[in-house]
Parts: structure tokens; C-alpha cells; sequence
């Protein structure tokens, strides 16, 4: 270490000590112009991650994320203080790019990230000058804290993970980092989640609710939560949602707004931790959630968010927690948690906007009766009444009147019969009758009209499917069975189609397993009935469907045919043509997932499981815009692909086309083709050809409509100086044209020649305008010795005489009267 280094690292120690420390001023990490070389590894190493491997829960975020990634490249040292690891390949979807990461080449630098205009710089208060070593996919510095504490550091697209290995118990068992902050226009503390916001108030970076992991103990636990608290800078602390809000200013020393130190702290104190223990705070961009989750909900709020709350993490811990996504910045923001966790609840939007949140399960203390109401404009939850009796996978509706009907689910028997209507006026239950059959697994459904239908599930007392539907009519309070599904079928999808048409979609058949069918099931007054459709391409359950604003239905995910594989393929269903097609594929497979239906069009898709794996990644599927390629209309955000591109119309026809082969004008308009499809015949409005006519009008230009009502090719037409054939006009030069329809080629009089030509002594019709003569003047004998043709040939003289004369020419000058005499 050279001297000019050993300086910059002590007056950063002492600035960062006293907290006014300014961010660092590294080169950009997204420069690899200086010499690299890969970080070497070691069997200690090695060992130290295989110590943390063996506390992580065998789906844990910070396993899946680095242990196992395959993206993550090697590690390599740029300069002395600064390491770097290349994705493979760099990757940036719809506008949002990999987080940039220097990790520090000694446990006392500074790790530094940088998101969209944040920059973010931390170090760990405490940490030794051990030097980093290559543990595989991530960096491991060996006892680095208090001379017991081992520091693993690893990066991946979306996050940036800081874990510390406890051997034993510490002397204090807190950290505290100094992070470093510049372009940061705000700083939001809400539900245990630091969040870093940019000007517009949005949130681009986040420090994740900590948790330290540990051996299990006798009643299963394996992790708990580390409380963080932030010292030094101002922080925002409502729950209302931050964008569009004014961030409050961070730095309250004097110098920039937005570059300042803070102080952050994780403390587990007193948590009944045991050791040997990992404590993970994550650095995660807000493009994805802030925790992984399935079994969750998710609401389109009021002004076009959503709202994602409860369900269960990566470390099987059921969720209180709840985040809202903005589509207009693609960036989610948490708001406050609930008060009570669970998943396989329901969430449904009430009519004033706020979402009601009923019942769910908790691990350890089975189904809940328990009832929340989130506000959508301050971002709070408040207690409702509880149901009269706890009950999870259920399903609920919200009804014309505003009321929210609730059925079926696990309870107490394990399956539930009973019914139930919350009034959000009244915030009470009233009893809405017993189902039929007890049930999970099914679907419920609004009709046109205002009735409620539910649909399949699974009867967990005998053990089989349920075929039928059971209807329930809010006017008279009581239910009724409906027409039975063609076949029976558990944790299926339904979506209400237009008037009482409903579509259900794939699911589980008992000993059958997952199905591919699709039937139709018309549930109105006339003549009810379930029909099958033609079929999925792939059978799924646990799958999602939603209607698009195009009238497509589109079907992702699921759980495959085969064991425990679950698909990322997504489908389409065209509603006209009652067809299914594949459309690409998710990022993520995923079955027990969300997806939402934007304002733009798009479809959210957040959360659910995989191979064993709960994913918190988020992924937004885009409507292709007009002139992009396609498959099917549902792809398009017009609805409409024509010639394998989005078009802006339907372009039906054979005479209209939407690409710029057909059409030589640019793909996505809808235009007339540029080779006339029709023959003889006119294009029809509808796109398609003629084939018959009444008038010559219906018929191209070179054609007539015959008496047999048909076109045919129009005989020559003569018109002054030219000759019309096959539409295309020909010009006959000095020559009239011929009652024939063809073109002279001689005459007998000047009637046989255009007005600008006369007819000579040798049957030719020569042009006279040109050289001065007056129209119809030619020179021709009319008797053998009349005067007229001397007159003639004297004032063809003087005009040859004139136009030798060229234009311009200077004139002779005059003589003078010496000269002339």
C-alpha cells in the first residue's frame, strides 16, 4: 500500500467516524478499463461458506440467490481496493438494468452500489484489514469481524447480500454500518425497511428487514428477525405510499442535500438466539419485492397500484408485511405491515377503494378468523370484526351492493359448508346459508347480473373432485345448484366472460391428475350448460388467468404434468376463434403466483413457488405495441396481428395487409395491398373481392360489366390525341385517333391530324405550330396552277427566314446615310 492509499484509508476512517464523512469517490465500477485479475480461493474459504451453507434453510433468498446462481461471474480485482464480478450476460429488461457493485478488496473498505442515479456506499463498523478470498459465489473474509465474526459478501442482479457467520455468541450482538449517500433525495423507514429514494419519490434501493439464522431448535425455528434503526440522517416514516410525495432531505449537516453519512444499526438483541448464527441484512433494488413470498394476495388499487400482502418467505415464515408496485416507476415500495401474519388468505377491493383482508392460516397456529382493512391513500391497516369462525382457502367476492361474500375453505371441520356476508357499512357478519358441499380448491365468480358462481373444487371428506357449480343470488340470500361441470376439477382458474359465459381452465382430476381441458359453462337463465373447449397446450395447476383489455385470456405457470415440475410457459386464448396458442415464457417458472391485469394493458406477475423455491422476483408481461412481431392477437395491445405483426385494425381481407412487404407502407397499418388482389373485380369494404357486378363501376378501369354480371376487359377507346387500352393511355403523336380505338398513321385530310398538325402531300401529319405557321395552315396544292401555292412557298421562305435568326442574336447596325449613299 502506497502512501497516498494509507492516507485516503486513515482520514476515511476518522471522517466516517465522526459521521460527516462524504461518499466515496471510486471509480465508476462500470469501468473495466484497469488491469483485472481473479480473486483467488482458498479451502478455508471454502469451508467458512460451507459453515453458512449449513445454517440457511435449504430454500433461503441468500442460498438460492449466491450459492447455486449460475449468472454470477468470477470475481476479479480491479486496482487495490476494488472487486468486481461481470454478469453472464449483462442484462437490462424494460428499462431496468443489474445494480453495480464494487465489493472492497479488504473487510474494511467500502462496498458500493449503484442504482439508477443513487449512489450508495456502506462499510461495517469494526471489520478487520483481512484480505477478500473466492468462496465460489461469493467473497469470504475469514474472521474479519471482532476477530470471530466471518463477513461473506455476494452480488446478483437485484440485490447485493452482507452476511456475518457467528462462531459464538458476541460480545454485542449489533452491527453497525456507515453508508454512504449521494444523489439520494429521501430516506423512507416504514415496517422495518430502509428505502432510498430518488427526486420523483421513488424508491430505487432498500435495506430488506434483517434475519439471523440458526441451528433449528426443538420447535422447528430457524431464523428471526433483527431490528433495524437508522442514526445521523432524516428519514421519512409514513406509510403512505411515496410517489409523487416530496422526499424528505436526508443530510442534516451543512454541504449537499443529498450526500451525507449515516449511521445504520441491526440489533438481535435479546432474541433467544443460539450460535453458532448467520445475520443477512440484503441490499435489494426495488425492482423486485422486498420479500419473497407465496400464498399471497394481490389487489389493483384505486389508482392503478397493487397491492401484494402476507403469505410465506423463503424461510417458510408466514408474512405480515405488505408492499404496494407503482407500474408508472416499475419500483415497489413497502407500507405498513398487518397486524396479524398468514397466507392463503383473500383480499378483495371494497367500493370505496380499500381492500379487506379475511382469514388465512399461520404456521404453528392453524386457520384464523382474524379480519383487516387496508387504507389505500395512507397506507395503514385497521381491525375489523372476525368471522365467526376461522377459515383459510377460501374464496371471496365482492357484490354489487358493496357487501363481500365468503366461501368455503379449511376450518373447523376441515372443510367448510358454511357461508358468510361482511358489510363494510356495518363492519359485521351475517350468515349467508351452507353450501352443498364443503370444499377448497374451487373458484368463485361474478355474473353479468350480480350472482356469485362457484365452481369445482376439492371435497376433502370423500376425497374427490367436485363437479358441481352452486349459485348464489344476493336478492333472495339463497343458494342454488347450477349445471355440473363436464368434468370435475380442484385449484383450477375461472374467468367471467361476457354476459353469464364463464371459462374454466385447466386443474386437477382426482386420479386423472393435472388436466389440460377447457370447458365453457353458460350460467345465465335460457338454456345453462358446461361445454369442453379445445384444450391447453400443457396441463397446469395452481396456474393463473386473466382476461386482457383485448378480450384474450392469458394463462401462466402452474405446476406441470409430471411430479413436482412446474412451468413457465404462458398461453393465450382467442375468444373468437375459441383457440389456444403459446406466447413465450415467464423469466421465472412459478405455480402459486400473482397476476394482475395494469391500467396499461400489461400483466403483473409476482411471487409463487418453484422447485421448492418461493421466487420474490417480478415480472411484467407487455402488450406488443403496433408494426412488433407476433403469434396471436393476444400478444398485441390492438388485439389485432395480421402478417405477423401488431396492427392497428382487424385488416381483414384479402385486399388489406399490415406489413410493409404487402403493403410498401411501414408494418402496423392497416393499408390496401400494393398488387391489386381482385383481378377484374373491385375490392369490397369487408377487405374480400367482388364477384359479380351490376355497373361498369363495380369493375376495374380496363374493365366492363358484361350482361352476364361479370367483368371482362373493355374494347380500345379513342379519345382526341390518344388511344385507351387496358387502363393505360397511348398517345398517337401527330395522329388522331381512329374510330377503331387505334392510332392513325397517315392521313388524307387535316381532320386526320391534331390541331397542331396538318396533313402533307405525303399522307403524314407533320407538326406547324412549332415553327410559327397558324393551326391548319399547310402547304399543299389545291390546284394544279392556283396562286396558292406560290403564296404558300413565299411565306414558308420568310419564316425559314426568321427562325434562322437566332433568339438573342444582336441585330445588324444601321448604316449611317455616307455609308448608304
Amino acid at each position: 500500500m502506497n502512501a497516498g492509499q494509507w492516507l485516503h484509508r486513515a482520514l476515511a476512517l476518522v471522517l466516517g467516524l465522526i459521521g460527516c464523512q462524504s461518499a466515496p469517490t471510486d471509480a465508476d465500477p462500470s469501468r473495466h478499463d484497469e488491469e483485472a485479475s481473479t480473486v483467488a480461493s482458498s479451502e478455508g474459504a471454502r469451508a467458512a461458506m460451507a459453515s453458512a451453507r449449513a445454517l440457511l434453510p435449504p430454500q433461503s433468498g441468500a442460498l438460492a440467490s449466491f450459492s447455486t446462481s449460475s449468472d454470477v461471474g468470477p470475481f476479479e480485482r480491479v486496482g487495490d481496493s476494488r472487486i468486481v464480478t461481470r454478469f453472464a450476460p449483462p442484462r437490462c429488461q424494460e428499462g431496468r438494468c443489474p445494480l453495480e457493485t464494487e465489493l472492497p478488496a479488504f473487510a474494511s473498505g467500502w462496498t458500493r452500489i449503484r442504482a439508477a442515479s443513487l449512489d450508495v456506499s456502506f462499510r461495517l463498523s469494526g471489520a478487520f484489514d483481512v484480505p477478500a478470498r473466492s468462496g465460489g459465489k461469493m467473497l469470504v473474509y475469514s474472521e474479519a469481524f471482532g476477530g470471530h465474526g466471518t463477513i461473506f459478501q455476494g452480488v446478483r442482479e437485484d440485490r447485493a447480500e452482507d452476511l456475518i457467520l457467528f462462531e459464538r455468541r458476541p460480545d454485542v450482538e449489533r452491527l453497525e454500518y456507515r453508508v454512504a449517500i449521494h444523489g439520494v433525495a429521501g430516506l423512507r423507514f416504514v415496517a422495518n425497511t430502509l428505502e432510498f429514494l430518488d427526486a420523483s419519490g421513488a424508491p430505487r434501493l432498500r435495506i430488506a428487514p434483517p434475519r439471523v439464522y440458526m441451528s433449528p431448535r426443538a420447535e422447528g425455528v430457524a431464523a428471526a428477525s433483527a431490528t433495524l434503526s437508522v442514526n445521523g440522517c432524516r428519514v421519512d416514516e409514513s406509510p403512505a405510499p411515496p410517489w409523487g410525495r416530496p422526499p424528505v432531505s436526508p443530510c442534516t449537516t451543512d454541504g449537499p442535500s443529498d450526500a451525507c453519512v449515516c449511521i445504520v444499526s441491526v440489533d438481535w438483541t435479546g432474541g433467544g438466539i443460539s450460535y453458532p448464527a448467520l445475520v443477512d441484512p440484503a441490499w435489494i433494488a426495488t425492482s423486485s419485492m422486498a420479500h419473497w413470498r407465496m400464498h399471497a394476495t394481490a389487489t389493483k388499487l384505486p389508482d392503478g397500484r397493487v397491492l401484494v400482502a402476507g403469505g410465506r418467505d423463503l424461510d417458510t415464515i408466514d408474512l405480515e408485511s405488505a408492499e404496494v408496485f407503482d407500474p408508472g416507476s416499475g419500483t415497489w415500495a413497502v407500507v405498513e405491515s398487518m397486524g396479524l401474519a398468514r397466507k392463503k388468505h383473500t383480499a378483495t377491493r371494497l367500493q370505496d377503494g380499500n381492500v379487506l383482508v379475511v382469514g388465512g392460516s399461520r404456521n404453528y397456529f392453524g386457520e384464523t378468523s382474524s379480519v383487516e382493512r387496508y387504507d389505500w391513500q395512507t397506507g395503514t391497516w385497521t381491525s375489523e370484526s372476525s368471522m365467526p369462525a376461522p377459515r383459510s382457502d377460501h374464496v371471496a367476492v365482492s357484490l354489487m351492493d358493496g357487501r363481500v361474500l365468503v366461501a368455503g375453505g379449511r376450518g373447523v371441520p376441515l372443510y367448510v359448508r358454511e357461508t358468510i356476508l361482511f358489510d363494510p357499512a356495518t363492519g359485521s357478519w351475517l350468515d349467508a346459508g351452507d353450501l352443498t358441499y364443503a370444499r377448497d380448491g374451487h373458484t368463485a365468480t361474478r355474473l353479468s347480473d350480480g350472482r356469485v358462481a362457484v365452481i369445482g373444487g376439492h371435497d376433502g371428506a370423500l376425497g374427490a373432485s367436485i363437479a358441481a357449480i352452486e349459485i348464489f343470488d344476493p336478492a333472495s340470500g339463497v343458494w342454488s345448484l347450477g349445471p355440473d361441470l363436464v368434468s370435475g376439477r380442484y385449484l383450477h382458474a375461472s374467468i367471467g366472460q361476457h354476459g353469464d359465459d364463464v371459462l374454466v381452465i385447466g386443474g386437477q382430476r382426482d386420479s386423472y391428475g393435472r388436466v389440460a381441458s377447457v370447458e365453457s359453462c353458460n350460467l345465465g337463465s335460457g338454456a345453462p350448460g358446461c361445454t369442453e373447449l379445445p384444450s391447453l397446450n400443457h396441463a397446469r395447476r395452481e396456474h393463473t388467468a386473466v382476461e386482457l383489455s383485448t378480450g384474450f385470456v392469458m394463462v401462466t405457470g402452474g405446476f406441470g404434468q409430471l411430479g413436482d415440475s412446474v412451468s413457465s410457459s404462458v398461453e393465450l386464448f382467442d375468444p373468437s376463434s375459441k383457440t389456444w396458442s403459446l406466447t413465450g415464457s415467464l423469466v421465472d417458472p412459478r405455480e402459486s403466483h400473482l397476476a394482475t391485469l395494469l391500467d396499461d394493458g400489461s400483466v403483473l406477475v409476482v411471487g409463487g413457488n418453484a422447485s421448492s423455491k418461493t421466487t420474490g422476483g417480478a415480472e411484467r408481461w407487455l402488450a406488443a405495441s403496433n408494426g412488433m412481431p407476433c403469434i396471436s392477437g393476444g400478444e398485441c395491445l390492438s388485439g389485432h396481428c395480421v402478417d405477423d405483426v401488431c396492427c392497428k385494425a382487424a385488416c381483414k381481407g384479402i385486399c388489406n395487409g399490415c406489413s410493409e412487404a404487402k403493403t410498401g407502407l411501414p408494418d402496423g397499418t392497416c393499408s390496401p395491398v400494393a398488387k391489386h388482389p381482385c383481378n377484374a373485380y373491385l375490392c369490397l369494404p369487408s377487405g374480400e373481392c367482388a364477384n359479380s357486378c351490376e355497373t361498369d363501376s363495380d369493375c376495374m378501369p380496363d374493365h366492363v360489366c358484361s350482361g352476364a354480371a361479370t367483368c371482362i376487359p373493355a374494347p380500345p377507346i379513342c379519345k382526341d390525341d390518344h388511344a385507351i387500352r387496358d387502363g393505360v393511355a397511348i398517345p398517337c403523336g401527330n395522329y388522331r385517333c381512329g374510330d377503331a380505338g387505334q392510332c392513325l398513321d397517315k392521313c388524307t385530310t387535316n381532320e386526320d391530324c391534331v390541331v397542331e398538325a396538318a396533313c402533307t402531300d405525303m399522307n403524314t401529319c407533320v407538326r406547324t405550330a412549332k415553327d410559327g405557321m397558324p393551326p391548319g395552315c399547310a402547304c399543299r396544292t389545291t390546284t394544279p396552277a392556283g396562286n396558292e401555292a406560290g403564296a404558300c412557298v413565299i411565306l414558308m421562305a420568310i419564316v425559314v427566314r426568321v427562325h434562322r435568326r437566332r433568339p438573342g442574336a444582336p441585330r445588324p447596325r444601321e448604316r449611317s446615310m455616307r455609308e448608304e449613299a
